[in-house]
């Protein structure tokens, strides 16, 4: 007698322990979001990280739907949702073994919508573009105006040049007429005193 109770508190026994590592979770999932539910997920006080999502499709704003989650290794967990706008909602210390519905309202609805990091790189990657385009543009602007005024004091010493050749080619032509007028007083004179001697020696005769 006492061998077939110790054989059936034995297996009794080991039916609890199969069936507390192999608990299955079943409840209702209500969202009561303005937004669709798109991912379920648990995290285990033994596991801090996120596993896979438990949803075998989504739930619409306003729908209940039934989740069933297989082979539970504890009872207590955190369960998050995200909606298809990006917000993400916890319900903490959840017992999934006793939870017949879960509800969710979207606690973060009021919140702006989270932005991707990538758009936010992108944009100040453009901006940054923009401003080395700037910079150049800046540049090839002052290159272009030194290129101006180089070329313009180029054509003030050109003007420069040419009238200090003009002056030098007007003295030189003012000197060689000061040189012919003086050759020509100078043959002048000599006709005169010819002349003079001529006069005296006819006289003289």
């Amino acid at each position: 007698m006492r061998s077939k109770l110790f054989m059936a508190a034995s297996t009794a026994a080991i039916l609890i322990a199969t069936g507390a590592t192999a608990q299955e979770a079943a409840f209702s999932l209500v969202n009561n979001s303005e937004h669709e539910l798109i991912t379920l997920q648990t995290s285990g006080s033994n596991d801090p990280s996120w596993g896979p999502d438990v949803l075998s499709g989504t739930a619409a704003p306003g729908a209940t739907i039934n989740v069933t989650i297989g082979s539970l290794e504890e009872c207590e967990y955190d369960v998050r949702a995200t909606y298809d706008d990006g917000d993400e909602e916890t319900l903490w210390n959840i017992d999934l073994c006793e939870a017949d519905e879960l509800e969710f309202i979207d606690d973060d609805a009021d919140e702006p919508d989270p932005e991707p990091e990538e758009d936010e790189d992108e944009d100040e990657d453009e901006d940054e573009d923009e401003d080395e385009d700037e910079d150049e543009d800046e540049d090839e602007d002052e290159d272009e105006d030194e290129d101006e005024d180089e070329d313009e004091d180029e054509d003030e010493d050109e003007d420069e040049d040419e009238d200090e050749d003009e002056d030098e080619d007007e003295d030189e032509d003012e000197d060689e007429d000061e040189d012919e007028d003086d050759s020509d007083d100078e043959d002048e004179d000599e006709e005169d005193d010819s002349d003079d001697e001529e006069e005296d020696e006819e006289e003289e005769e």
